[in-house]
């Protein structure tokens, strides 16, 4: 077991199928397998109960897909970020594909540290007219408050979505499904998911598709 850190890696990748139904606990062990069996040399904590240094950027709800995951971890001895792409990629299940693998210092704030947006393409499958929902959009949008109840430790408070909402825009109609692109504000101490804002709008659908598109950091 090292605890010696050599070099920080940051891995992009991507969730779809039957793992966007995993949690991230799940995931996280997931990635602790793939490492041992690619024989990349992770780095461990110290303690009485050391453990793999990894950090997800930002957790994956359940049921969600995405083509932007970020993953950093720690390694004991330095390594090829490029060479090493073809070994882990060749231990992922279906349903999870690494972009890309890069290098970055050791001492780079935590990926939690520095997100402020993550974006997200929505999929609706509804009997809503297309100028019902860029009306509900409009609407929402235009609202200097968007409030709804949210239980915390058995006691529901209000909560305003509307600041957290950066962007929240129609696409177009594809293959019966309304095609919506959103953007939220991240904030470690309270932030909203995609469902509540299409909730927000009032509008009745039959199943809601979501794919995280885009994690965005301070100064990008």
């Amino acid at each position: 077991m090292q605890i010696t850190v050599a070099q920080r890696l940051r891995i992009i990748y991507s969730i779809s199928g039957a793992l966007s139904y995993a949690s991230v606990l799940d995931i996280g062990r997931l990635w602790e397998r793939l490492f041992h069996r690619a024989h990349i040399p992770l780095a461990y904590s110290q303690g009485f109960n050391p453990h793999p240094r990894m950090q997800f950027a930002a957790a994956l709800a359940v049921g969600y897909t995405s083509c932007y995951e970020v993953l950093d971890i720690w390694v004991s001895r330095p390594l090829d970020a490029d060479a090493i792409i073809p070994q882990l990629r060749a231990q992922c299940p279906e349903g999870l594909s690494i972009n890309v693998i890069e290098s970055i210092p050791l001492d780079a704030p935590s990926p939690q540290a520095t997100l402020r947006r993550m974006g997200y393409r929505l999929e609706m499958e509804s009997q809503a007219l297309d100028t019902e929902l860029k009306n509900a959009i409009a609407n929402l949008m235009d609202s200097s408050s968007v409030v709804f109840e949210r239980s915390r430790k058995g006691q529901a408070k209000d909560f305003d979505m509307r600041p957290l909402i950066l962007d929240l825009r129609y696409v177009h109609y594809q293959d019966n499904r309304h095609i919506i692109e959103l953007t939220l504000a991240f904030h470690a101490q309270g932030s909203i998911r995609p469902e509540e804002v299409i909730q927000a709008m009032h509008i009745a659908f039959d199943r809601l598709y979501i794919q995280r598109v885009a994690l965005v950091w301070e100064n990008e």
